[in-house]
């Protein structure tokens, strides 16, 4: 990384010397013409051209460095052709965003003065054309002739000048235009391949690249003067204040897609205001083109760049979820288009050069940055497919514990199926002998009589808790499906209640002539579990509660509350109290599995009824709700 700044900043140096070098200061495109420019500043714009004769020219090195004010500068164009040399002269005065240019060319009857610029409409201004302004040198027997060209320069500090024979002149404007239309059609493939990138795979980085793509491109056809011909004829000035917006909107638009590269990332809030300091900054710039202060603008674009610049190497070398390659390549291309945009704008700030090397750099910016971030993406579409890849085999090896976790499970299901099946057998068994050998002693053995009986209730709870557990296998299993009938359920009710040795501890209050459409099976399982609660968590000498009737201020729904005191075991917890395996703390001297409510409440689910656990102080109730069939 140490490096890779050592080397930015000798490029950013070695920029800023270039843009001072004393290089050819006009093009001259004909061998049989030689030409030279010198410079006067006319700090308050309004020299005459006689005190403009008599000023004191200096070349473009001799200038003052960093002249960043709107000033008026005028260049004393001398050239030198062959003798008897009769050919019209073609002096080229460009870029396009030049407010005003005058060329003065001394005649017998004293000084002709042409006059183009972007203040003038493109088509009623015969000197303009695509670039650039074109004027026509009157031919003359002098071997030497001196003209003057008044320039205005609004905004960027960029001269353009060349001179060729008039004949020639043509075949340079071809060869700029080719050149021209080679950069704006290479700008519109790209920014072609990116909406259609967008359309086909629709994401927040492309969106973005695709206005950035927009404005620049924009800003190619406003700083050449296509806009000017073709859309602001009759508002040339509306030319000029739409190129300076698109040069500012470009940083924003910049900002805003390295933003897009970073945001799936966590970043600070820092950086998050830096941004919106940024586009602060950029609105600024944008009030300050309507002022015309050159200056000022020129100065807030450089400060927005380094701003940026700095910004985003921070952001960058802050996220420590950005993997190493991936880090480099964002900090390489962001930080390599910065340094060309700082580039571009020094160039044209600082330079009068009449070589057309701060557009050759502006040039480059443009084919850069679009290419740089395509394959910034690309590089970061290739590490997302890397990721996936990694994602899937592991979603792979993840499907395949879970296959196997499956089938070891079903074997353990299997297993618990026959477990069940071959320990009922033997239960039946041992019920049965039980019986016959209390019918033995039934009339004499009191106490064989009790272990008996004792025997047999083991049996019976044995039998009862394999049951459930079968039960919540089939239930696991998505194996058991409801027999819904319609059922009386009052006479249900009582049926579960005179089955049971214990229905002296009931008290029962029943509705008649309630029907539901249930399983009757299920609905005895239900209510023997609930009943069985009641009656095993409660004080012995104490009464279930039972009412069944139609629920109050709810027609078509009928309820069935179980009601019992609390006893030494307490309240179960509301939140547990219908969980698998879940028993009370105080409960735990109390035989049980745990299975009996959850049991109860998968089974009501199944034939669409609801259970509610209602606890008070001295007393728990559990209400099932089901809809009243109606025939």
């Amino acid at each position: 990384m140490r490096n890779l700044l050592k080397w930015l900043l000798l490029l950013v140096i070695i920029g800023v010397e270039v843009s001072n070098v004393h290089s050819q200061q006009v093009i001259n495109h004909s061998p049989s013409i030689q030409a030279d420019a010198a410079y006067c500043q006319d700090a308050s714009g309004a020299m005459t051209i006689d005190e403009v004769v008599n000023c004191s020219f200096v070349s473009r090195k001799d200038l003052p460095k960093g002249a960043l004010s709107d000033l008026t500068v005028w260049v004393r164009l001398t050239f030198n052709k062959a003798p008897n040399n009769q050919t019209a002269v073609a002096v080229s005065v460009g870029p396009h965003f030049l407010s005003s240019v005058q060329l003065y060319e001394k005649a017998a009857q004293g000084w002709q003065v042409q006059s183009a610029g972007s203040s003038l409409s493109f088509k009623n201004d015969s000197h303009a054309k695509i670039s650039g302004y074109a004027f026509q040198l009157n031919p003359s027997n002098n071997s030497q002739e001196i003209v003057y060209i008044r320039v205005y320069r609004s905004g960027l500090n960029l001269i353009l000048i060349d001179v060729a024979e008039f004949d020639q002149q043509g075949l340079e404007s071809m060869s700029q235009l080719m050149g021209m239309g080679i950069h704006i059609g290479a700008m519109a493939l790209i920014l072609i391949f990116a909406v259609f990138n967008y359309w086909m795979n629709p994401n927040v980085i492309m969106f973005r690249f695709c206005w950035l793509m927009i404005d620049v491109l924009l800003c190619i056809l406003s700083g050449t003067g296509i806009l000017a011909k073709y859309v602001f004829d009759q508002q040339p000035w509306l030319d000029i204040t739409v190129f300076h917006w698109l040069v500012c909107l470009r940083l924003a638009c910049w900002v805003w897609v390295s933003r897009a590269f970073l945001q799936s990332y966590p970043l600070s809030p820092w950086y998050s205001l830096s941004c919106k300091l940024i586009y602060s900054l950029v609105v600024v710039a944008l009030v300050v083109v309507l002022t015309e202060h050159a200056a000022l603008l020129q100065q807030l674009l450089l400060l927005a760049v380094i701003a940026i610049s700095v910004t985003q190497i921070i952001a960058i070398l802050k996220i420590p979820e950005l993997k190493k390659t991936f880090r480099n390549a964002l900090l390489i291309g962001f930080v390599s288009i910065d340094v060309l945009t700082f580039l571009t704008i020094i160039l044209a700030a600082r330079s009068f050069d009449f070589s057309y090397l701060s557009l050759y750099v502006g040039r480059l910016v443009d084919f850069v940055t679009p290419l740089v971030l395509l394959a910034i993406f690309a590089f970061r579409s290739r590490l997302i497919r890397e990721e996936l890849v990694a994602v899937k085999e592991l979603n792979a090896q993840i499907n395949m514990n879970l296959e196997f976790e499956k089938n070891l499970f079903k074997e353990r299901q299997i297993l618990f199926d026959m477990l069940t099946h071959e320990l009922k057998n033997p239960l039946a068994s041992i019920s049965l002998a039980v019986n016959s050998i209390k019918n033995y002693f039934a009339q004499h053995q009191d106490r064989e009589l009790r272990r008996l009986e004792n025997i047999e209730l083991s049996v019976k709870n044995m039998d009862l808790i394999i049951e459930r557990c079968s039960l919540m296998n089939q239930i696991d299993q998505k194996e058991i499906t409801p027999h819904l009938q319609k059922l009386d359920l009052a006479a249900n009710v009582l049926s579960i209640i005179e089955s049971r040795s214990d229905r002296g501890r009931m008290k029962v209050s029943l509705d008649q002539n309630l029907f539901i459409l249930a399983d009757s099976y299920f609905l005895k399982i239900i209510l023997s579990n609930l009943l069985e609660n009641a009656l095993k968590y409660s004080p012995e000498s104490s009464l279930v509660q039972i009412d069944v009737k139609v629920a109050q201020g709810r027609e078509g729904v009928v309820t069935i509350a179980i009601t019992n005191e609390v006893g030494t075991a307490g309240r179960p917890d509301p939140e547990l109290v219908f969980s698998r395996f879940y028993r009370s703390p105080f409960a735990q001297a109390i035989s049980g599995s745990g299975l009996g409510l959850n049991l109860v409440k998968e089974l009501s689910k199944i034939m669409g009824f609801t259970i509610s656990y209602e606890p008070t102080v001295e007393s728990v109730s559990f209400v099932i709700e089901m809809p009243l069939f109606i025939s």
